[in-house]
């Protein structure tokens, strides 16, 4: 019941639109007030900011976070930050905050818990901050932690002389200079530095001798005042030339002797200092993902929540803020508790916020109830809407083209489990030992389970969580839920078929130590052991599926890369409109105020990237001939590589579908391209493929790049795309992207129509409003040109006020390829939403709308109380013209409820629409309603 209250108090705030800002050094603060007139004007709800707290220096994203109770002075100052939430508020808009409670920046010196916890290890009072394994397995790590951020193996960069000790004079600290990185001295191996030091003066000696006496046992406060001593003796000439005396003892190059002396002073620090590639291995602290510089924060602890989210509590306490992205909720340890205790919090602080939550769902996966939440960020959204633009009939054919052009002839399945197996061997092996290591421990305690040796737990363990069917189950002390013992037999259920044990017992054994069921088999077994095992295993499945999915067999099976999304599913090749519209019911019922995105900081491909490449799926022929053709024109700008092409097949049918979606709008007719534009872009095409193929890890990757196969695979596309003449790769290139471009431009205003009238609340990525061509990070995050939005929606406006919608609407799907017409679309949306809030709001209603005619599958309409809205998909067949968005429909209908309004005005060209009845009930000709503009939303006249 509490929970229930909880969930209908924390929608209440949820606003009717966001649009998404990337804050970073080149736009801060005050970037952000100066827009904020241009929001109001495009009609936005709510100023949906990323990260903007105190991140590592020069960081262009805020995931980074080294300190969470304060701004990140790159981006503005207090009193900026405070004008720019001024500004929004005064302009009626409100504010949702992305939020990182998961991990934080500790790359570098910056982060001052961080370095205390190096410096005391597990003495310091932020110890228990972070996620550490203080006792693991290896005897000689107890009480350490493993720091792996060298660039080469320990023993060469410490005989290298890169290791150098340092002292502060002006904080009288000792420290471990690596580059730019600080690695602070434990203060107890103060005292051998000092006393070398006083043994280099002469009756002046007496201050450093009764530090360095006082230092040996120093307790943490009294550190403290004796490095504030230490550094007022250090202002002495003498005394800070003897400190730098001592320390040259223990710098490489003083001697032979002094390697060894360094490597002892190393020996006792509470860290380990260590390749960045051991990590893989032996990494004792929870990262996220498999990034050394981000360390897992134990927000579980209240202690620790209360401190990391003190500054984001006077935000909410104040009203600065009226809602919170919670990133990475998947890695957090009990994600349903974390959310509710943050929503009693504000709640008591009398500002109920609006929470939604980074969370990727299965296909058949549900969002939990009881979390206290609006809903995700929007991922379930975009590909849900996405699949209505990628013709299901063609999936047969697309099969036999991939299988014929790339050799590929296995399904998404097999990579995506082949990515996790390879994913736990590399990347984050290390935290599969730790977890075999906890599940050998609870198998020791009991007769039936203690022959189950480390090995056979580690490759059972394996199989299993590389046959999790989603990202994590939700397993805690009070309920086990029934979604999760689902997904769990699911798991073991597949396992058991892969494995190659010999010995399903074992899983039996695992699956009852999941589901917290053995304690109920034997009172020998520790249920809290046991739960803090099925608990911590929760946090292992969610990196394997995102770093072997999402970020590796997604670059790898490519047949149709649009599909290849966050949050997607490339198996599910198209969506129905019967489907989309479920979705959008079920939606309305249990979340109807969760985000609704179509591109994202985070995305692969943008939003119009997609729909552009989605129109490959209605010209497979078109497709086939064109990719074999251009495969033997190009054949010549490959060489070998280690006995084989480059770049190999698979690469070059990836290449060629990044370029019909990418393809510039303003190349697609004459005259062509800049000699400037052409280099502009092809820096981004090879940017993007040299991530891609890292990412795929079949020839090259991030940890061992293949450069000579990376430079070929670059070279030709710089071959086939960097020539003035245009070849008749590039005509017949150009002649595809057209036709796509016009095929996706109507899927977009489609795609845009729809995220602006569904049950949820609509999204705008930064600049998304015109078209969006862009690739993954960081080209998607590149500047946008508000001046230019401006003007154009000023302009909108002015034409509007005079009545001249429909030669504006006209006018702009003539010009389609500047990107108007959809700033247009969005701006007339975003203001509907205002005048009618009710409609569109929570308390909204949708119906399906039923569509008949020869083409009726090409509809998509639905009411939103008395509005209506219809879309098309699928439209190469319904283009009067392949270089023309306009539609031509014939005996389509959309039929209308019989208590509906008869009369209607058209949202985007102002045009009058009559329903006509017949024997069964009223319906509107689609031949009427796209007769100007590819979408078309009634309102009541």
């Amino acid at each position: 019941m509490e929970r229930a209250l909880v969930h209908r108090v924390s929608v209440s705030a949820a606003p009717l639109s966001t649009y998404r800002l990337q804050f970073t050094p080149q736009f801060r603060f005050e970037d952000a007030r100066a827009i904020v007139p241009y929001l109001a004007a495009l009609g936005v709800g709510c100023v949906y900011a990323s990260p903007y707290l105190k991140a590592r220096p020069g960081s262009t994203h805020g995931y980074d976070v080294v300190d969470p109770n304060a701004l990140n002075p790159e981006i503005g100052t207090p009193a900026e930050h405070a004008a720019m939430i001024d500004a929004a508020q005064a302009a009626g808009l409100g504010h949702l905050l992305d939020f990182v409670p998961n991990h934080m920046g500790i790359g570098g010196s910056e982060n001052p818990w961080w370095q205390d916890v190096l410096e005391w290890g597990e003495a310091s009072p932020y110890a228990d901050y972070f996620d550490i394994d203080w006792h693991p397995l290896r005897a000689e790590m107890s009480g350490k932690v493993l720091v792996p951020f060298l660039g080469d193996y320990y023993g060469r960069v410490l005989e290298r002389g890169e290791l150098v000790p340092r002292f502060d004079a002006a904080s009288g600290a000792f420290a471990i200079a690596y580059g730019e990185r600080r690695f602070p001295l434990a203060t107890r191996s103060y005292a051998a530095l000092l006393a070398v030091a006083a043994g280099r003066l002469d009756g002046s000696a007496w201050p450093l001798r009764a530090l360095a006496a006082e230092f040996a046992g120093a307790s943490r406060n009294r550190a403290i005042e004796l490095k504030a001593e230490l550094a007022g003796v250090a202002r002495e000439p003498a005394t800070a030339a003897a400190i730098e005396a001592a320390l040259s003892t223990v710098r490489v190059g003083d001697g032979p002797a002094a390697v060894d002396r360094l490597d002892k002073l190393l020996a006792e620090q509470h860290y380990r200092l260590a390749y960045w590639r051991v990590s893989a291995d032996e990494i004792n602290y929870r990262r996220f993902f498999d990034i050394n510089d981000l360390a897992g924060v134990r927000v579980e602890d209240a202690l620790v929540l209360a401190e990391t989210h003190r500054f984001v509590f006077e935000l909410i306490g104040s009203g600065r803020i009226q809602g919170l992205r919670i990133d990475h909720v998947d890695g957090l340890f009990d994600p349903g508790g974390y959310c509710a205790l943050l929503q009693d919090r504000a709640e008591a602080l009398g500002h109920p916020q609006y929470l939604v939550v980074e969370k990727i769902l299965a296909p058949y996966e549900r969002l939990r109830d009881d979390w206290g939440i609006a809903g995700t960020t929007g991922y379930d959204f975009m590909n849900l809407v996405n699949g209505l633009f990628v013709d299901d009939r063609a999936e047969l054919a697309f099969d036999r083209i991939y299988r014929r052009f790339a050799g590929i002839g296995t399904g998404f399945d097999q990579f995506a489990y082949r990515a996790k197996k390879d994913i736990m061997r590399t990347a984050l092996a290390s935290e599969i030992e730790v977890l075999t290591t906890m599940l050998d421990r609870i198998a020791e305690m009991d007769r039936r389970s203690n022959d189950y040796t480390f090995n056979v737990l580690r490759d059972a363990l394996g199989e299993v969580v590389a046959s999790f069917p989603v990202y994590r189950t939700y397993v805690t002390s009070e309920v086990l839920e029934s979604d999760d013992r689902k997904y769990i037999g699911w798991a073991i259920g597949a396992a058991r078929k892969r494995s190659e044990l010999g010995d399903e017992l074992v899983f039996s054994f695992i699956e009852d130590v999941l589901t917290v069921a053995a304690p109920e088999q034997s009172a020998n077994y520790d249920r809290r052991e046991i739960l803090r095992f099925a608990m911590k295993f929760q946090q292992y499945t969610s990196p394997v599926m995102a770093k072997a999915v999402e970020d590796t067999a997604f670059y790898r099976y490519v047949r149709l890369v649009s599909l290849n999304e966050v949050g997607g599913d490339p198996r599910r090749f198209g969506r129905s409109p019967a489907e989309f519209h479920r979705a959008n019911t079920e939606r309305a019922e249990r979340y109807p105020q969760t985000l609704l995105s179509t591109a994202t900081h985070d995305h692969k491909r943008g939003e119009d990237t997609r729909t552009r490449i989605d129109a490959l799926s209605e010209l497979p022929g078109v497709w086939d001939r064109a990719i074999r053709r251009w495969n033997r024109l190009n054949a010549r700008r490959k060489v070998e590589v280690d006995g084989a092409p480059a770049p190999t097949e698979n690469d070059e049918y990836h290449l060629y579908q990044v370029l019909i979606g990418t393809w510039p709008a303003n190349w697609l007719g004459p005259p062509g391209p800049s000699a400037a534009e052409r280099a502009a872009y092809l820096i981004r095409i090879c940017d993007y493929l040299r991530k891609a193929m890292r990412e795929a890890k079949f020839r090259t990757s991030w940890t061992n790049p293949n450069v000579a196969y990376e430079e070929a695979a670059l070279n030709f596309a710089r071959a086939i795309l960097d020539d003035e003449r245009e070849t008749p790769f590039l005509r017949e290139l150009r002649e595809l992207a057209w036709e796509c471009a016009t095929i996706g431009a109507v899927s977009s205003l489609a795609q845009t129509t729809l995220k602006l009238t569904c049950p949820g609340v609509p999204d705008i990525y930064q600049g998304c409003e015109f078209w969006d061509l862009s690739l993954v990070d960081p080209d998607n995050r590149s500047r946008v040109d508000y001046p230019l939005r401006a003007r154009t929606i000023e302009a909108f406006r002015e034409r509007v006020e005079r009545g001249e919608s429909a030669a504006l609407a006209r006018e702009l799907v003539d010009t389609w390829h500047d990107g108007r017409v959809k700033a247009y679309a969005t701006w007339r949306l975003l203001h509907l939403r205002r005048e009618r809030s009710r409609t569109f709001g929570r308390q909204g209603g949708y119906t399906t709308l039923e569509t008949s005619g020869s083409r009726a599958e090409h509809l998509v309409a639905f009411a939103r109380d008395d509005v209506v809205v219809v879309a098309p998909r699928l439209v190469r067949r319904l283009l009067e013209h392949l270089d023309s968005p306009k539609l031509v429909f014939t005996d389509e209908r959309i039929v209308l409820n019989p208590g509906a309004p008869r009369t209607y005005t058209d949202r985007f060209t102002g045009a009058a629409h009559s329903a006509k009845i017949d024997a069964e009930a009223p319906f509107l000709e689609a031949r009427e309603l796209f007769a100007d503009f590819p979408v078309a939303v009634l309102e009541p006249a």
